[in-house]
């Protein structure tokens, strides 16, 4: 992945331009982890609840912040071209969802005690 990143800045899309492949891969790889993160949390079963879990609400914040900008990268130069009114809509929407994305970073740092007792192991009596 980083390689392939590599050499489209240097090579194909160059470092003068904002760049296509970069930052959707980006966004894909982050979606993709954070969300492969966020499947195995909710199947594992810890001694913490889950709405107490500091990686639970930051890979929350990373899913949500990185699916809307992914929709808002493929959809969003057509819809300001077509339809201005409603690309602002959806502007307005996608930042409203960052904030949120922040909040849940604030309660994933917020719970962050709690994760010292997430992998300990319980002791034989």
């Amino acid at each position: 992945g980083g390689v392939a990143m590599l050499i489209n800045y240097f090579f194909i899309e160059g470092y003068k331009v904002v760049g296509y492949f970069n930052p959707n891969f980006d966004n894909f790889f982050c979606l993709f982890t954070s969300g492969y993160y966020l499947v195995h949390l909710i199947k594992t079963d810890y001694k913490v609840p889950l709405s107490k879990n500091s990686y639970f609400w930051i890979s929350l914040g990373l899913f949500s912040y990185c699916i809307i900008s992914s929709i808002f990268r493929f959809i969003g130069d057509d819809l300001s071209r077509y339809n201005y009114k409603l690309y602002l809509q959806f502007l307005m929407a996608k930042n409203v969802i960052d904030i949120i994305a922040q909040i849940l970073y604030g309660i994933g740092f917020y719970y962050a005690f709690y994760t010292r007792y997430l992998h300990q192991e319980e002791v034989a009596q």
